[in-house]
């Protein structure tokens, strides 16, 4: 007779009150990039209303648009009295202006190549500086109601040329990177972390340096990290490159390629456009082909790496130059671009489906004078701003969102 004890009885009767095993739960599965609503209906840039003008007599130089929550601030150069200097317009949620352009930069200086954000106490100002001609980075700040804040102060020094600055912000510290010629005529990519008392959280990080030119940049927070993009050009704009740096500021991994051959030409102003959509990066570029200008897309991981073949956007016989990409949430991308067709030059909007592709009619802008070109984006809670240039001067234009008509 097979010998029980007392441990091997409460084992048993242990083992027949186990309640069954717990189904298996199903495989996560991550959501689509582009949100599909009612059945395969996907959001669309619905219509702009009309333009209103922002400035007269801007410089073609670089244009920035930001939003802070309750209005947006445009940012450009214009030449004034032969001295280029740096301007400031509040534009409010509905689109009007409620107050002129603020001049940023101060008089019997030179300035250029501003960049803007919201550092949640006040908007911080960029650009590129100096008494004689432009060398340093200098920073100046405008309230929330327009008002400049104090004098702008240099934020760069040495004898290398700084130049070109692009700003990010996560709420609490401020991205700042910029390009620079150094004394031995080579090329360098810097950034720096502040927070909002603006003190370096880390030392000033070089993230590149080559006998080719760099930038200008761009600059993007992810949520864990900065990412800084910029072009490298020699006879000709050879690429898109990204580089990643952690929380303070700190260069992370190596510098990856996002682009395949070369883009040619010979300009490096306005040829691409990075987001990120909270898992991936979209990079829009123009590049030249066939003596033609054309637009592509393609999307690029979080380390940098192409996740899929560039897809030329625009239709036949478009000119398509000066790319511009929002993220508008949910994982969507807005896209702007300049397009001229038979000397007829305007801005197109469109959302990206997840392959890259823009809707099937995008928004057309023009300005005040009935074109417009090199648009800039920033995004509100139900509307999209967008800043664009024309002969005149420059134009707002307030796009909405909502469900593809079909």
């Amino acid at each position: 007779m097979r010998r029980v004890t007392i441990g091997s009885a409460l084992a048993l009767l242990v083992a027949g009150c186990e309640s069954p095993p717990p189904p298996r739960r199903r495989p996560h599965v991550e959501p689509p990039d582009v949100p599909v609503v009612d059945g395969g209906t996907r959001r669309c840039a619905l219509r702009s209303d009309a333009p209103g003008e922002v400035s007269r007599g801007a410089d073609p130089g670089r244009m920035r648009i930001a939003w802070n929550g309750e209005h947006w601030a445009v940012v450009w150069s214009e030449t004034i009295d032969d001295e280029p200097a740096v301007f400031f317009a509040r534009i409010d949620a509905d689109g009007s202006r409620p107050r002129p352009p603020l001049r940023v930069s101060e008089r019997r200086t030179y300035a250029s190549a501003p960049a803007v954000c919201w550092n949640q106490t006040a908007w911080s100002v960029f650009f590129t500086g100096g008494l004689r001609e432009v060398g340093d980075i200098y920073q100046a700040r405008v309230t929330s109601r327009g008002s400049a804040v104090g004098r702008p102060w240099r934020m760069t020094r040495g004898e290398r040329l700084d130049i070109d600055p692009a700003v990010a912000t996560t709420g609490t510290t401020t991205g700042l990177v910029w390009s620079a010629r150094e004394a031995d005529q080579r090329w360098s990519v810097y950034g720096k972390v502040l927070d909002r008392w603006d003190r370096p959280g880390a030392p000033l990080t070089l993230m590149r340096n080559s006998s080719l030119a760099l930038g200008p940049a761009e600059l993007l927070w992810t949520g864990q990290e900065w990412a800084a993009a910029y072009v490298t050009a020699g006879q000709e704009v050879f690429g898109v490159e990204l580089a990643r740096l952690d929380g303070l500021g700190q260069l992370r991994g190596s510098v990856r390629r996002m682009t395949d051959a070369r883009i040619g030409d010979v300009s490096a102003e306005r040829r691409f456009a990075i987001a990120w959509n909270g898992q991936r990066y979209g990079l829009a570029w123009s590049e030249l082909r066939d003596g033609q200008r054309r637009l592509y897309f393609r999307w690029v991981s979080a380390r940098g790496n192409p996740l899929s073949e560039p897809r030329e956007l625009g239709v036949e016989g478009e000119v398509a130059t000066s790319p511009a990409l929002a993220a508008v949430g949910d994982g969507t991308l807005l896209l702007a671009w300049e397009s001229e067709r038979e000397g007829d030059r305007r801005v197109a909007v469109s959302l990206l489906d997840e392959e890259g592709n823009p809707q099937r009619e995008p928004v057309t802008l023009r300005g005040v004078e009935g074109i417009a070109t090199q648009p800039a984006l920033a995004v509100s809670a139900d509307a999209v701003g967008v800043a664009t240039r024309s002969r005149r001067g420059i134009s707002f234009h307030r796009v909405t969102l909502g469900n593809c008509r079909h």
